[in-house]
């Protein structure tokens, strides 16, 4: 896909407001669908550096919350999708060390999307690991989309 899909969907998911009523209702669709596909995924809200909501699902690993704590720095510090900041690395043929990140703390790799809140900006991360990098990708997306009617 084309950065421009990825600019897209950052700048359609954005929220209007992001405080724990969303954080629970978006936790729970996460929740819900994770159940009803059984996927073997763990999910996880970060607000501010806080985790505010997790789930794991039937067979996801402990090995998961390494990759979601790595995907969602990559979100947080560089404020887009760790999908967007992968192809980002790629289109310029660059890697973590350009950036003088170390990979056991960082993952550019699909599966976490900025929690970006109108009028303030991005606040946190939502993460997804167990699948696919594209499908944990394609999971954030589908679950914000339906939140968000888009």
């Amino acid at each position: 896909m084309s950065l421009d899909v990825r600019t897209q969907e950052e700048q359609k998911l954005i929220f209007e407001r992001f405080d724990t009523a969303v954080q629970w209702e978006i936790g729970a669709m996460f929740a819900n669908r994770i159940q009803s596909q059984a996927l073997p995924v763990a999910v996880q809200i970060r607000i501010n550096g806080k985790q505010v909501f997790y789930f794991s699902g039937h067979g996801a690993t402990s090995d998961q919350w390494s990759w979601i704590r790595r995907k969602s720095n990559v979100t947080e510090r560089f404020e887009c999708s760790s999908m967007h900041f992968k192809e980002k690395l790629e289109a310029k043929g660059k890697g973590l060390s350009d950036y003088n990140l170390e990979a056991g703390d960082y993952a550019p790799y699909g599966g976490s999307f900025p929690v970006t809140v109108k009028g303030v900006g991005t606040i946190g991360a939502i993460t997804v690991s167990g699948l696919s990098q594209m499908e944990d990708h394609e999971l954030i997306v589908s679950v914000l989309s339906a939140y968000m009617g888009a």
